[in-house]
């Protein structure tokens, strides 16, 4: 049935999958107190999750040591409750949650120190609380840095971490209220993890920042940048970007096919061994094998599970694509996207028979 909202995996603390008294979920199962079939948009954390009804009820459960549920104090839930209406987009990491409404408010609240949420102080916001009068199209933070698209095709950061230059200010500074980035109005989605930085134009073209160090900005080399630089490798345009993590970047291509760089970047770590290397630009993920050669058809990485991925198609179609074999360590733990150059590497594309889930977007998780 349209609209069911599923779960499985690690249930932290009993909260974020909403089953108290269960580890681990180890099948899609319909999360408790969700009776209604109604929801189209779920984002979460480790410990955290907020769900929009296709009214645009936001609603939210789990930890809320920093007051990230919004609703009124830091009181844990095991069941959703409605903190927002009119919601049209959602943002949360471990401390921090933000949402996007239909009139392009922007709405933030969770953890306030050195000024992450963007409101110009350093205090705990415990209720969803506006951020100026501009109009937003986009938003994605890690807690500690913030990306935003206001309505306009401006694009504007803000945060309370910048060692690796991913609030794309040209250096490490800092700032507790949001920043436009240059002048450009042609900005269509952003992404945030936290060293990189990675804004797609409505054109297609793929601008990132930050932290370098395993090539994951896709630039052929590992030079860290402060400043967006776009991406030109063999004319490559993407549709949707991420998840990325601090090592490694993916995104889907407008051709609809799949694209990782980066790498584990650590010389001489015990779980480098010589399989894989930096990928400096972006490369068909899978390219060892040809099983992935008939897909071209991928709308966007829902994210990682353990070893394996989940993709969604243009079909509304839910995918798991996972690795067997010796390397299946460096593929998908260390290595992250699914390069490498060993010679027992096998993938599998499995469907997973959810074919109404309209929307399920893991973030990165910042500990």
């Amino acid at each position: 049935m349209s609209g069911v909202l599923y779960a499985y995996g690690n249930n932290d603390e009993d909260l974020v999958l909403g089953y108290e008294g269960v580890p681990v979920i180890t099948e899609p199962s319909v999360l408790t107190g969700f009776s209604n079939p109604v929801w189209d948009y779920v984002v979460n954390s480790r410990y955290s999750a907020a769900a929009v009804k296709n009214n645009g009820d936001l609603y939210t459960w789990g930890d809320n040591y920093y007051g990230q549920l919004g609703t009124g104090d830091k009181v844990d839930s095991t069941v959703p409750v409605l903190v927002l209406t009119n919601v049209v987009k959602v943002a949360m990491s471990r401390s921090v949650c933000m949402a996007i409404t239909t009139d392009g408010s922007l709405y933030v609240w969770g953890e306030g120190s050195d000024g992450r949420l963007g409101l110009g102080g350093s205090t705990d916001i415990l209720t969803p609380t506006k951020v100026g009068s501009a109009s937003w199209q986009d938003i994605h933070t890690t807690g500690y840095c913030t990306v935003g698209i206001q309505s306009n095709g401006t694009l504007w950061t803000w945060g309370s971490s910048n060692f690796s230059g991913n609030l794309a200010y040209g250096d490490t500074s800092t700032s507790n209220v949001p920043v436009q980035i240059g002048s450009d109005s042609d900005w269509a989605s952003c992404y945030m993890s936290d060293s990189t930085l990675a804004v797609l134009k409505t054109s297609g073209v793929l601008w990132m920042c930050g932290n370098n160090s395993s090539g994951q900005l896709g630039i052929s080399n590992t030079t860290t940048y402060r400043y967006l630089r776009e991406i030109t490798y063999d004319g490559i345009t993407f549709k949707s970007i991420g998840p990325n993590t601090s090592q490694t970047s993916q995104a889907i291509g407008t051709n609809g096919r799949w694209y990782g760089w980066g790498g584990y970047g650590i010389e001489g770590d015990p779980w480098y061994q010589g399989y894989a290397q930096n990928i400096l630009y972006p490369r068909l993920v899978g390219r060892q094998s040809s099983l992935l050669d008939d897909f071209s058809n991928w709308a966007y990485v829902v994210g990682q599970i353990d070893q394996s991925y989940l993709l969604a198609d243009e079909d509304r179609q839910l995918w798991q694509v996972y690795a067997e074999g010796a390397d299946i360590i460096t593929m998908f733990e260390d290595y992250n996207i699914g390069q490498g150059s060993g010679t027992n590497l096998v993938f599998a594309v499995t469907y997973v028979p959810f074919r109404f889930w309209t929307k399920f977007d893991g973030q990165t998780e910042i500990l």
